[in-house]
Formats: C-alpha cells, sequence, structure tokens
C-alpha cells in the first residue's frame, strides 16, 4: 500500500512539475509577444509623429502654393505664364557635354601662345 501511495505522489508531482514547466515556457513566449507588440507600437508611433509633421508641413499657405505652381501649372493674377515651344527644348544633352580631348600639355600651349 505504502508503494502504491508513493508511486502516486511522484506521478501527481511529475504532473504538478511538467504544467508548471509548461506554464513558464507559456510565459516566456508571452513575453516575447508583448516585447514584439512594444516594439511594433514604438515604430507605429514615429511614423506617426513623421506623419504628423508632414501634415502640418503641407497645411501650410506656401507648400500649397508651391504644389499648385508645380503641379497644377497655376499662376498668381499679377503672373504671366510661358509656354515654351518644343522645338526650342534640346533633346540631346550631349551638346553640353562633350569634353575637348587634347592634351594638357597642347591646352597650355594654346592658353600662352
Amino acid at each position: 500500500m505504502k508503494k502504491v501511495v508513493y508511486f502516486l505522489v511522484i506521478i501527481i508531482s511529475f504532473i504538478i512539475i511538467r504544467n508548471l514547466t509548461y506554464s513558464i515556457y507559456s510565459l516566456l513566449q508571452k513575453d516575447n509577444l508583448i516585447e514584439n507588440a512594444r516594439q511594433e507600437l514604438y515604430n507605429q508611433q514615429n511614423k506617426n509623429q513623421a506623419l504628423k509633421s508632414s501634415l502640418k508641413e503641407a497645411e501650410t499657405k506656401s507648400f500649397i502654393e508651391k504644389e499648385a505652381r508645380d503641379k497644377l501649372f497655376l499662376v498668381k493674377p499679377d503672373e504671366h505664364d510661358v509656354l515654351i515651344s518644343k522645338s526650342l527644348v534640346v533633346k540631346d544633352n550631349s551638346l553640353f557635354n562633350k569634353k575637348k580631348t587634347i592634351p594638357n600639355w597642347k591646352a597650355w600651349l594654346d592658353l600662352f601662345f
């Protein structure tokens, strides 16, 4: 009879230890989950702050005027819009990017003589 009680106590102790171990493991996992949620909250707060500052900038009169000029091509009442013909627009930038490939000694010689 004592052996049966002894085995029951050991089995019950084993079950209690297993349950406690599982509870500790579960709490550690939840702690990691909470830490990840805090990090995500911090990131979202930073993003929210940046968006608020962007909104505050977008509500300024100078920003609205700049966007109206750049994107909507609007002008003030006392200004005139200038239209440039497509034929005047240079499409080939190579005219401006040509470099002379003469040696340095010849460039110096041309400079002084």
